[in-house]
């Protein structure tokens, strides 16, 4: 996960926008069949079915910043697939906003997720994380939706040059986009001529589990399955909300801040299950690459072994873990996880068991207690070298000297025991971007001479990392060949 240091955090949360007032409408809602004929034939371009003239809601705002904040709001995207053939094939569509006045790239989108089987398949999309959001004007409004049907096989994966069309067409789908207003949330009840729904799999446990299914057949090994089947695990979350107090730079309970007279300085933060288990940095389903990788190299399970996070960013990925036996330490520096995640959170989860740590390490020295005889030291997104040591600009995260740091992690894992950094991040632009250079932050060289063995340094992962951000509904396929980045370093202790 991304490492924000207490400062940055404040900031992102004081950012949040705020609507001019709570709506929502439906963009567009269609129902159509589509045929191997129609992919062959659309134009401009083929796969495409174009959501336009009286497809498209006429009364749609032409400034979707205000005076309602559409831009920083939701999309929540209603897949209904009423017919398709049998199989099982992984299909998805892509859903395009194309504006009326664009840059760079001129226009922007975002996915369905990948299915299997007919039904209906829901989830929500934030309006500023989708592929290419940025290259939209949205003060100037939308002129149309493009919906391309794709397989599961990359940027080339429009469903009409399949050598097996038979198994993506015909098919029938519902497709409506309802676009929901900043700090509000999606009410189906608002929407006329919707259908009871058959499952709602859009937001939190029911959208992990439902992803953990899609994510299924990209994995191989015993870890990486046993680690998707622990979603089952995850104990539902009540809606709750904890309370920032900006003056103090502290996180508060309901309980905590139900003993101010004065709450005016309070920011209120909702708690559900999506935002228990995602936090702010995404799906815990991300770690089914990590496990995947760890599986391929040899770790059979995780029964019994000591596991650190560093970086954890939340409770989902170390509760999976602990769910498959691991003792699971997760650190990071955002405090407010100490006052998410309360007493009943952390401790025994079946044979394993879960506990999340908040602070500097190695600067802290209770944490570094806990740190030692470990089977594994696992980081997400933390350790990149643009983040500890950055070509250009100050460094996001001290670790003190490398030497120090790599001696003392080998002094805390097991002989046999292993060191992953897992990276993720975004094509280089052409000024540096921390974030985007994901490579190990410690050279070979001093791997080594710290003693542990190399199996893999600075391999490249990019590939499966975009099949994965497609089933979880990352953006499109084709857009993430030149978007999204991955890059693990793997080193073991003999």
């Amino acid at each position: 996960m991304r490492h924000l240091a207490p400062a940055t955090l404040i900031l992102g949360l004081a950012a949040i926008p705020v609507a001019a007032r709570a709506e929502q409408f439906v963009l567009f809602d269609v129902t159509f069949t589509y045929t191997k004929s129609d992919a062959d034939n659309s134009k401009p371009s083929k796969s495409h079915y174009y959501v336009k003239g009286d497809l498209i809601n006429k009364d749609r705002p032409r400034d979707w910043t205000a005076p309602v904040d559409y831009r920083n709001g939701t999309a929540h995207i209603r897949l209904e697939v009423l017919d398709k053939p049998p199989g099982g094939a992984p299909t998805t569509w892509t859903i395009c906003y194309i504006p009326n006045k664009g840059r760079g790239n001129g226009y922007g989108c975002m996915g369905t997720g990948l299915y299997r089987e007919p039904g209906l398949y829901e989830r929500d999309v934030r309006m500023t994380e989708f592929w290419e959001n940025r290259s939209i004007i949205w003060e100037e409004g939308i002129k149309q939706m493009d919906l391309v049907i794709k397989d599961d096989s990359g940027g080339q994966g429009h469903a009409h040059r399949r050598k097996d069309p038979e198994r993506y067409f015909p098919t029938k789908v519902r497709i409506t986009v309802v676009q929901v207003s900043a700090g509000s949330k999606y009410d189906p009840k608002l929407v006329p001529g919707l259908e009871p729904q058959a499952r709602d799999e859009s937001q939190g446990l029911a959208r992990i589990r439902s992803d953990a299914r899609a994510l299924a057949p990209l994995v191989s090994t015993d870890l990486g399955r046993a680690f998707l089947g622990a979603a089952s695990s995850l104990p539902t979350v009540r809606p709750h909300k904890l309370y920032f107090e900006a003056s103090m730079k502290a996180y508060l309970t309901e309980q905590e801040a139900s003993h101010r007279r004065d709450r005016s300085g309070l920011e209120e933060i909702p708690v559900d299950e999506t935002f228990f288990y995602n936090t702010r940095y995404g799906s815990p389903l991300a770690y089914s690459r990590p496990m995947e990788i760890l599986g391929r190299s040899g770790l059979a399970d995780l029964a019994g072994k000591k596991v650190v996070d560093f970086g954890c960013g939340g409770i989902g990925p170390i509760r999976m873990m602990a769910a498959i036996g691991a003792d699971a330490l997760g650190i990071d520096v955002d405090p407010m996880l100490a006052v998410l995640y309360g007493k009943d959170d952390r401790g025994p989860v079946g044979s394993g068991r879960v506990e999340i740590a908040t602070g500097l390490y190695p600067k802290d020295a209770t944490i570094r207690a806990k740190v030692s005889g470990l089977d594994l030291f696992l980081s997400k997104n933390t350790l990149k070298r643009g983040y500890v040591h950055p070509d250009q600009g100050k460094a996001f995260i001290d670790l003190g000297t490398d030497a120090t740091f790599l001696a003392g992690l080998h002094a805390a894992i097991k002989p046999g025991g292993r060191v992953l950094i897992y990276n993720l991040g975004p094509a280089p632009g052409k000024d540096y971007l921390p974030m985007a250079d994901i490579r190990s932050p410690f050279p070979r060289e001093a791997w080594e001479h710290a003693g542990f063995r190399i199996e893999a340094f600075d391999a490249d992962d990019s590939e499966a990392a975009r099949k994965m951000g497609v089933t979880l509904g990352w953006g499109d396929a084709a857009a993430m060949e030149k978007t999204l980045f991955a890059s693990y370093t793997l080193v073991r202790k003999p």
